[in-house]
């Protein structure tokens, strides 16, 4: 069944994002989780127009690699396909004006990638967060850290059941995966940096020295190594490799490489001998930075003062490097600030903060970063995000530690994304300057059209989630989880404490390493007949089902790859003649509590037509007990009252008490007539009357029933008009009960500490003196002396009586 649902994933939508033939269950729960999360932000969902033209530009018309897919409509205009959810909505963000100034929104869509052999685009899914305000007086690094509180979010919400025993990192917290980490920087504060150092502006020699800052000065996740226990570290490493690199190796790896960088800087390039001197100062001081980031920020700082005195020295009182040095100092506050925010909300990195370290946990509930790496060589390639914050969010295996490469010390960020040793979940930043390049001139959309302005920027930030990143991750954290379940449950030694209802669909689930606590099954039922989804009773099926379907409840009725799939036929002549498949109904039974599919609707053709009636099988308890061989959780139900009764058994047994919570966002294509036609059975129960079929009336020591048509009695006349008034006031009285439309309401007194013998000769006691005392006094006296140790609850009961009648002026 998963495997036919593979096949068809792949055949209809390819290879998206390196998962191929991902669950369609599973992606639309990713989404679901996704789009949860962005409302509860206030965020709304706004899609970008799909097409938006080519600029005109040199670096436009440059053939890159993965870059933009384009098309040519009729006129022969060049048109971009998005190449991601940021660069359209930012057009629309600068054409918009004051309209577009101040928005939350998020999407969760396709975007195309041009194809290296000249066909189809490659296409990936995508979800985005963009924030988008204009009010002076709220800061970006509000909305930066926001991005990375709405990352925290999606981490801690995606809900990977990874048990502590398949967790082998030696790390001094009790941290749990998956294990995640920041990459950011602000590339103005680089670029700064650069044209301090004295840096020319010619891209390919400022795109190698970006390359060396980030791989010599950014710490990447083996930089962690230094905060573990060493034997913990050490003796994996030992059974993996003969040699052990130390610190210091590395560190004379790295200068040997700094100084042929430094070499070819002087012959390839032409550099004057002062500027290499500036980026070997700034190499020393910054080789490589903290990885708590305000330490970073400090180191930086004490390494661009440095440049300050050598600059000034050879430049003095320099407009320029005055200019420099206030931008510097401006984004280095920016970037503490922003530090500062998120340390405000409980962002609180794992290692580099002294909070986490005084406390031992996380008091947040927040999934917490590993760490931050501030990376002055991070970049963009098509600069969507870029002039202030660019940040990435990058995710490692368990046992990353553990399994480290012998490559003496020169493992960097884009190594670990390139070898699938690390995934890049979300991206994000401030794209202020993209707006910006969208902007008409003059008062396009400013409030003021009496003078020339200039429409002003607002603070735009956004962050871009990979759907298909995250589904890998789940497949993968399923896989890992897989083996780990499975031992368990074989090394279970006291087979007493082995129950199959218990452990049996977990195991199984587990065994077949898919993400089953990810997918939330849109069906709820599944209509099947004695010979499971057999062709010849379809048409019986599919009538039940339409009476599913008409009241808002998800039901399937035949095997299609959606749902249930791949039943094995017995053979070819079979198929072709109509034969049964095989499969009876106790299979999709046990098959549906592995998809967790709650109700089995099992059509006998006979019991369909003779008694209107169907039998209803409840498979699956609190998502994990398995029922299906449970005689108690089998009702033979009549097909007028089978919505209600699955409704009900879903309310008493509540499928776990917050899976009915999302059951009903489940099926969001019925979410308003669902709860109206719930709402419209309750109306129909409450409002329908009840019928009394039958009635004895006794009289001179006979008795009549109300069905007898015929009976030779004298007074049968007197009879009959007797027992039409009894059946009336009867329907009525049993109408008041259910039915609150009529006015009435009926009182109901209850003594939980008194025995029901004593509770019935009370009301017997109460009745007789009914007449002749209207008060329930003298019957808790006399019951008070029958019953003495329920003396006090007789007199409450008493008590309650009296006001109820003196309420109703009875």
């Amino acid at each position: 069944i998963l495997a036919m649902k593979a096949a068809t994933s792949a055949a209809i939508e390819g290879n998206l994002d390196g998962v191929l033939g991902a669950d369609p269950h599973l992606v639309e729960s990713v989404k679901m989780y996704l789009t949860e999360i962005f409302k509860s932000h206030g965020a709304v969902c706004l899609k970008s127009p799909l097409l938006r033209p080519r600029p005109n530009t040199k670096a436009a018309a440059k053939a890159i690699i993965g870059g933009p897919a384009v098309l040519m409509n009729q006129r022969g205009s060049i048109l971009l396909l998005p190449e991601d959810l940021t660069a359209p909505f930012a057009r629309a963000v600068g054409r918009g004006g004051s309209a577009t100034s101040n928005i939350k929104r998020y999407d969760i869509g396709t975007v195309y990638h041009k194809s290296t052999v000249d066909g189809h685009p490659k296409e990936t899914l995508e979800a985005t967060f963009d924030i988008i305000q204009d009010d002076p007086r709220i800061r970006g690094q509000q909305l930066e850290a926001e991005l990375l509180l709405t990352v925290c979010q999606v981490l801690n919400l995606f809900p990977i059941t990874r048990n502590a025993s398949t967790t082998t990192m030696s790390f001094p917290l009790d941290l749990k995966a998956p294990f995640w980490y920041i990459r950011l920087t602000h590339t103005r504060l680089a670029d700064s940096i650069l044209e301090l150092c004295g840096v020319p502006s010619k891209e390919p020699l400022r795109r190698l020295c970006l390359h060396m800052l980030s791989c010599f000065t950014s710490p990447p996740p083996s930089y962690l190594t230094r905060f573990l226990p060493v034997p913990s570290v050490s003796s994996s490493r030992r059974k993996r490799s003969n040699s052990r690199h130390t610190v210091e190796d590395e560190s004379k790896k790295k200068d040997e490489i700094l100084e042929k960088f430094f070499d070819d800087l002087v012959r390839t390039y032409g550099l004057e001998a002062f500027v290499v001197e500036n980026l070997q100062r700034f190499f020393n001081i910054c080789k490589p930075l903290p990885v708590d980031p305000h330490e970073a920020i400090q180191r930086i700082s004490v390494a661009v003062s440095k440049l300050r005195l050598t600059n000034h020295e050879a430049h003095p009182d320099s407009d320029q490097q005055r200019r420099l040095n206030r931008e510097i100092t401006k984004h280095l506050k920016s970037l503490a600030t922003l530090f500062q925010i998120l340390n405000r909300i409980g962002i609180y990195p794992c290692f580099g903060s002294s909070k986490l370290k005084q406390q031992g946990k996380d008091e947040s509930g927040l999934k917490q970063p590993l760490y931050i790496s501030i990376d002055l060589g991070l970049r963009q390639h098509r600069k969507h995000f870029h002039g202030q914050l660019l940040f990435q969010c990058i995710t490692i295996s368990d046992d990353y530690l553990n399994h480290l490469p012998d490559d003496n010390g020169q493992e960097s960020h884009e190594t670990l994304l390139t070898t699938g040793r690390a995934y890049k979940i979300a991206e994000g930043g401030r794209y202020d300057d993209l707006v910006r390049r969208s902007r008409p001139p003059g008062n396009f959309g400013s409030a003021l059209f009496n003078e020339y302005t200039a429409a002003s920027i607002p603070k735009c930030a956004g962050v871009r989630f990979s759907v298909g990143k995250l589904i890998e991750l789940a497949y993968l954290d399923s896989a890992l989880s897989s083996t780990n379940n499975i031992t368990e449950g074989l090394l279970i030694s006291d087979t007493t404490k082995f129950s199959l209802i218990k452990h049996g669909i977990d195991i199984l689930r587990s065994s077949l390493a898919h993400p089953f606590n990810l997918v939330q099954s849109s069906i709820r039922c599944i209509v099947t007949g004695v010979n499971a989804l057999d062709g010849a009773d379809s048409f019986d099926r599919f009538v039940v089902a339409s009476r599913l379907w008409a009241e808002g409840i998800s039901a399937e009725y035949v095997a299609q790859s959606g749902v249930i799939n791949s039943f094995i036929k017995e053979n070819r002549e079979e198929l072709q003649g109509g034969g049964t498949n095989g499969w009876l109904a106790e299979d999709i039974c046990g098959v549906c509590a592995i998809l967790k599919i709650p109700f089995v609707v099992i059509v006998e053709p006979h019991l369909l037509k003779d008694k209107k009636s169907v039998r209803l099988r409840r498979v699956l308890f609190n998502d994990s007990i398995d029922t299906s061989l449970s005689s108690s959780s089998e009702h033979c139900v009549e097909i007028n009252n089978l919505v209600w009764t699955i409704r009900d058994l879903s309310d008493k047994n509540s499928i776990g008490v917050d899976e009915s919570a999302k059951e009903e966002p489940r099926d969001s294509m019925m979410l308003h007539s669902q709860a109206n036609n719930y709402n419209r059975d309750y109306s129909n129960k409450n409002n329908a009357k009840p019928d009394v079929e039958c009635i004895y009336y006794i009289d001179n020591g006979h008795y009549y029933e109300s069905r007898d048509k015929n009976l030779a009695t004298s007074n049968w006349k007197n009879v009959k008009k007797t027992t039409k008034i009894i059946m009336k006031r009867g329907e009525d009285f049993v109408s008041s009960l259910v039915n609150k439309e009529t006015g009435e309401s009926i009182a109901i007194f209850a003594a939980a500490d008194m025995p029901f013998w004593a509770l019935r000769d009370f009301g017997s006691c109460l009745m007789r003196r009914a007449e002749d005392d209207q008060s329930a006094s003298s019957a808790c006296v006399e019951m008070a002396d029958r019953y003495p140790a329920h003396k006090r609850s007789i007199k409450a009961l008493g008590g309650a009586i009296d006001a109820y009648m003196r309420h109703n002026s009875f």
